[in-house]
This record gives structure tokens, sequence and C-alpha cells, in this order.
């Protein structure tokens, strides 16, 4: 049963299985059996989604708890997470937007953000107190003096995705929900930091002992202490510690060109296509023998649950199919009743199926997200006029492309053509019985086809009836030859006496592009990364001479690979560009956002870091992680330098202010950057059921937050003093100019 393109997978397959149920009932004697159920990983799929969040949650509510040391303070914050998640789901209900992967997922991954706020506001209420101020004061003046800084930070994560929801292709189209869910749940969660923390806060938070700056620094004890070296190491040595930036940022781009590229990772949904084709004309006995060979084969693997097969038609989808051709899908057990992934299981049937004589047999998992891009990992179109040359070079490339390491199944989109019987009438001979074309045309079909003659009705249902000729002039050449053509006079005469018959090859399809015979060579990659497949193969295909008027590009998923990273990389430049702009408005300058925004390629760093540690190559996911990033990284900057900027206005010098204002912000710094990141180790853990969709976003994030955390607190305050320098010479040159024209 096939969904329509726009219904709900899950709503669809619940009324058809109350829909079977029913038959059941009316139909005791009738055994069904559900083969395969779409509905099944995308549910089991949600729910380890709902776990990881769940996970994620209480992880960074036990980071609260270690930091605070208090019950009544880590639950005044723990409450924006459900109370943000619940005005999320009641924003969604009324837009019309369903829980699915991409929302749920979104929800997973800001679970352990919508308590970053509330921990700014609360720590800064906290410090209030403990230097003497009342509860009330201290909650409105604590607010009030992060409520630019947390609004501004929430903005510049939302704004990343407002390019995403915008621009065109598959990303906008896969991640508008996405970006909708967490924009929705990071609002909520900004609305409760500045009014239901700040009330709890006045009602709940009761400080013991009155402390000053420096007693408060004291109670965060070596940690400070190696800080505030580190900070004054690198304050007076701004220029080494620069290019320690810079290097760090190189290295982490070569470890991630080193993991290379894929487009989306593959989920493992516990089923195998098996296709099976066989020689044109081949009977169906002979399709059904290879198919029970391939199932008796297979049953050996104790991870296989069940195997459906289908000789001479369409596979598990409807898909595909012919005379020649069968198909055989195969149900593995469920993950965590099996120790190996459907990508080696597929493997080993590869290995047990290769020697199967006359068959080209081909496996491959199935991939929810893949469904969409049938024409393999590798595909090359070639382009030419004559399809006999087409058949060699296509042949040649199958045999180049082979010899390359992780390739399998490479195969040509020729086939042999299909043997068909001609029958061509000897117009002349016909002329002098009377018939035409048409009329012996008209015989052969009504003999061996058969024509409806009219139509008989039983208990109100109209039934065909169906008159044809003997079977027997279907069987072979020399009895079609005795088929008797009725002539105009009354008489019949033979179909040889009228007709030359012979057997011809008839060609299978012919593709063409632009008016441009096309030949396809494709194949998939396993064991290895698709760019760095595809790099080889195109390095090895430059030294093939192509003849002239031949021409050759590439396809499958290394195109889609080249097409929708292109559009991702100018989604993080807008991305960027909008948080430049957002943090300007808030400093109402130019100069200081550029020190904020240096966290950015540290932030990309550590994310390439991850996948460089964990061997995941770089995917559309892992992008949308690096996008991400670019506005999560920067709020603990903005943060810091926000507080910096209010001490100088009250008349500190510039480096003390720096270096009060660093151990002051390290603990909620610590503590939103460790929220977020608790939150999202079990996603990128990769465990479960579609788990490994979202496992490289959840490592991107995690490995940018936690070096650009790190580096943030050293990095900003040298990039601040770089920038204040410069905008200080700027403006003694433009007072020297004017105190020199006032001279004139």
């Amino acid at each position: 049963v096939m969904k329509q393109s726009d219904a709900n997978t899950v709503n669809v397959a619940s009324e058809i299985d109350k829909e079977i149920e029913k038959i059941k009932t009316e139909y005791p004697d009738l055994d069904l059996v559900i083969v395969f159920n779409q509905a099944d990983f995308i549910n089991l799929a949600i729910d380890n989604l709902i776990r990881t969040a769940t996970m994620g949650g209480i992880l960074a509510i036990i980071i609260l708890l270690v930091f605070l040391r208090s019950f009544k303070t880590t639950l005044v914050i723990a409450l924006s997470i459900p109370t943000s998640i619940i005005t999320t789901f009641v924003i969604l209900f009324f837009t019309d937007i369903t829980l699915n992967m991409m929302t749920i997922g979104a929800l997973a991954l800001a679970i352990g953000m919508l308590v970053d706020n509330s921990i700014v506001v609360l720590e800064n209420i906290y410090r209030n107190r403990s230097l003497g101020m009342d509860r009330i004061t201290a909650s409105v003046d604590g607010t009030n003096e992060v409520s630019m800084a947390v609004t501004a930070s929430t903005l510049t994560t939302i704004a990343v995705f407002l390019p995403i929801v915008f621009t065109g292709g598959l990303a906008a189209i896969l991640f508008k929900e996405f970006a909708l869910t967490i924009t929705i749940a990071l609002l909520s969660s900004l609305v409760i930091a500045l009014t239901l923390v700040p009330m709890l806060s006045s009602k709940l938070i009761s400080v013991k002992n009155l402390e000053s700056e420096e007693e408060q620094e004291k109670k965060h004890g070596h940690l400070v202490v190696f800080y505030k070296k580190v900070l004054s190491l690198s304050l007076r040595h701004r220029f080494i510690t620069i290019l320690i930036s810079i290097a760090m940022f190189v290295i982490s781009v070569l470890m991630v060109i080193s993991v290379g590229a894929e487009f989306f990772p593959a989920t493992d949904e516990g089923m195998i296509n098996v296709s099976v084709s066989l020689p044109a004309g081949s009977e169906m006995e002979e399709i059904d023998s290879v198919l029970k060979e391939i199932q008796n084969t297979i049953t050996d693997i104790s991870e296989v649950e069940i195997v459906f097969t289908s000789s001479g038609g369409g596979g598990m989808y409807g898909m595909g199919g012919g005379g020649s051709n069968g198909s055989m899908t195969v149900l593995l057990k469920d993950l965590d009743e099996r120790d190996r992934s459907a990508k080696q299981i597929s493997d080993e049937i590869r290995t047990m199926t290769k020697d199967i004589p006359g068959a080209e047999i081909g496996v491959a998992e199935s991939s929810t997200m893949m469904m969409g891009m049938m024409t393999g990992a590798i595909s090359i179109s070639i382009k030419g006029d004559d399809i006999d040359t087409l058949k060699t070079i296509g042949d040649d490339f199958k045999k180049i492309i082979e010899k390359v390491e992780g390739t399998r199944e490479v195969s040509t989109s020729y086939e042999d053509g299909i043997p068909q019987v001609q029958i061509i009438a000897d117009r002349g001979v016909a002329s002098q019985y009377g018939l035409t074309t048409a009329q012996i045309g008209s015989s052969v079909i009504n003999t061996l086809s058969g024509s409806n003659v009219t139509k008989f009705k039983v208990n109100g249902d109209e039934i065909d009836v169906v008159l044809k000729g003997d079977n027997v002039y279907g069987e072979s050449i020399s009895y079609l030859e005795m088929l008797p053509v009725e002539t105009p006079m009354g008489s019949s005469v033979p179909l040889s006496e009228v007709a030359d018959i012979r057997v011809e090859e008839g060609p299978v399809s012919i593709t063409r592009e632009n008016q441009v015979r096309v030949l396809t060579v494709s194949g998939s990659v396993v064991g290895r990364d698709v760019q760095s497949a595809s790099m080889e193969i195109e390095e090895l295909l430059k030294e093939y001479e192509m003849p002239y008027g031949y021409s050759y590009i590439f396809g499958g998923e290394i195109e889609q690979i080249q097409e929708t990273f292109t559009d991702l990389f100018l989604v993080m430049l807008m991305a960027i560009a909008l948080v430049y702009m957002i943090i300007a408005a808030q400093f109402e300058s130019l100069i200081q956002p550029l020190s904020i925004m240096f966290s950015v390629p540290l932030a990309l760093s550590g994310g390439f870091i991850g996948l460089f540690i964990t061997g995941l190559p770089l995917n559309v996911i892992g992008i949308i992680g690096l996008i991400i990033l670019v506005g999560v990284v920067v709020n603990n900057a903005i943060v810091l330098v926000d507080y910096i900027n209010n001490r100088r206005r009250r008349g500190e010098d510039r480096n003390a202010a720096i270096m009060k204002a660093g151990p002051i912000r390290i603990r909620p710094i610590m503590m939103t950057a460790l929220t977020t990141i608790l939150g999202l180790v079990p996603m990128s853990f990769g465990i479960g059921e579609g788990a490994e969709f979202t496992q490289s976003m959840g490592v991107v994030v995690i490995g940018g937050l936690s070096l650009s955390t790190v580096l943030t607190l050293v990095i900003v305050p040298v990039m601040y003093t770089i920038f204040d320098d410069i905008s200080e010479s700027f403006k003694r040159k433009i007072k020297k100019d004017k105190i020199t024209e006032q001279i004139q």
C-alpha cells in the first residue's frame, strides 16, 4: 500500500491497521501478515529522540545542581525547561506542525539551551544578593543588568535559522519545521528568564552569607586562579595568542577534509533490498529458482527475521521490476537484538551471493532519507550520439570504478535488447487476398490475446467475456506461422502466407538529455565516505581518452553534496552577517562586535575536531550543526563583553575590568556551556533507531561549544583589547585632525 506524497505516514499506517483488523474480523479464515510497515521505524525513531531529549534534560538539571548546590535555585531554573516545551507544543498545535523527527530533534537539540538565559539572569540576581541587596532590588537590578545581553544572545541564536527558512532547495524543505521549533522554544525560554525567574528568585532564593566580589572569586578555587594567570599571560602576548588560534583553525580544516563528506547519514532501518536481474527473455521459473537459492543462502544469517520475495514484478514499494527481474526484501531483527548493522549484514549477503551464475544481484540497505535519490552514491552520465560507442565507454568506466577501494555493484544503464517476434506483412500477397496490414494485426491480437465481445451480468457485477483463439499458436514460431487469418471472402489463410515472421532484439529504453543520448554508470560505496571515493574516481577518469563528441558528468550523491553544501555555505555567511548586525545594534558599535565574532572560527574548529575524533564524515546535518554554532557560541562572548563594558562605565581601567569580569562570568559561562553540552551527549552517541540521523549534529555542537567556551574566556578579551586599541587610535586621529583644523 503506497501513501499519497503529502500524506502523513504514521496516520495512514494507523488507519490501514484498523482496516486490516476489520478484514480479519469479517474473514476469520484469512491469514494476513504485515511484512513491512514504514511507520514502525518512524515511531521507534521518534521514541528514541524523546528518550534522548529527556536524558539530556536530566543531565542539564544535574549540572545545575552541582554548580548551584541549592535545590531551590536549581528548581527555579529547571522550571524553564518544561514551561518552554509546553509553550512550544501549544504553538506547534495551532500552526498545524506535527511532532516528527525534525520537530522532536529540534527540541532534543535545544533542551540544554532552554536554561541558558535563566542561568545568566539567576546567577546575576544571586551575585547581587551576595553583595547585600534585598530580594526585590536584587531581582529587578540583576535582571535589568543582563536583560539586553540575554535578549541579544537569544536573537543571535534565532537569527541563524532565518536564512535556512527563506533559502530554497532541499535544506529549506527539510529544516523549516526544525528551525521554527527551536525559534519558538528559545523565545519562550527568554520570556520565562525575564519574568518567571526574577519573580521566583525574589520569593525562593536566600543568601546565608554576604560576600564581596573578591570573596566570591576565592570560592571558585583553583580554576579561577589558573584562569587569571592564563588571561594575564594572553593579554601580555596578544600576537602569539592570535597566531595559535589561527593555526588551530587551519589544522582543524585539514582534519575535516581527511574525514571526507557524505550527503545524508544512512539510518539503520533493519531492512535490506536485494534485486535480481536475469538475461532478457528468462522464464519466471528461472527467476523464482534464483530467488529461492538466495533465500536459502541468507536464512543462515542469525540476524534475518523475515524474507519477502517477488518474481517478475516490482519490489516492496512496487517500483522497478519486469519479466526478467525479481526482488527480495530482507527484514532484520530489532537493533537491540543484533550486534551487527544492516550495512555489515548487506556486505555479507553480497559476498554470499556473488558467485550465483547468470544473475546480476544488487544489495542495498533501505534508508528513508535516501528514498528520493535512486541513482546511487556514485553516478556518472556519459553523453554521445552512438549507442555502441556509449556502451564501450560505459564498460571501460565500470572497470575503472571497480578498481577503487570501497565501490560495490558498479553497473551501466545499458541493457541488452529484449527478444521479440516481429510480424512484417507482405503487402503484395496480402492485397491478393483482400487483406490490409491492420486486418492481419487484428487477427493476430484476437487469436493470441482475445477481444471483449460482450459483458455478462452476475449479481449486479459486469464481467467481460473474452473470445480468443487456441493458446497453441503462442507456443512457438512454427505454430504462429499456422495461425489462421480470415479474409474478406470468408476463407482463411496461414499467417506465414501473408507475412514474414522473424525474431529480433528490440531496445529496452533510450535515454536522452537535451536531445543527446545518455548512458549512466552507477554504483554504491561501502566502508568509506562518498566524496573521497568520487575524487579518486575522478582522478582515474582524467587519464581516460574520451572519443571526440563524447563527455561525462558526475551526478548522484556527489552532485547533491555539491549543490546542498554550496547552499548551506551561503546560509552560514548570511547567518554570520545577521549575528554581527544584531550584536552591532546592541553594543551601538561596529568595532566591538568583531571581537565577539572571533569566537565563530574557534567554534567551527571545535566542530571539525569533533568530527575527526569520532570519524564521522561531514554531511548536511553536520553543516546545520555548524550553522547553529554560529548563533550559540557568541552568547557567552556577548555576556562577557557586555559585563566588561558595564564595569568600564563605572570608571574601571580596561585591563582591570577584564581581569575582574572574566573570573566573575566564568561560572555562568561554564554552566550554560555544560548544560547545552550534556543535553546533547545522548544525541552524540548515536544509539537507537534513527539516531545516526542527528549524531553528527550533536558531535559538531558539542565539539564547537567545548573548544569555543574554553578559548572564548581568553581569546575574546584579547581581541577586545586589540579592537579597542584600534578604536582609540581612530578617535585620537580624528581629535588631532579637528585640533589641527581649529589652529589653522
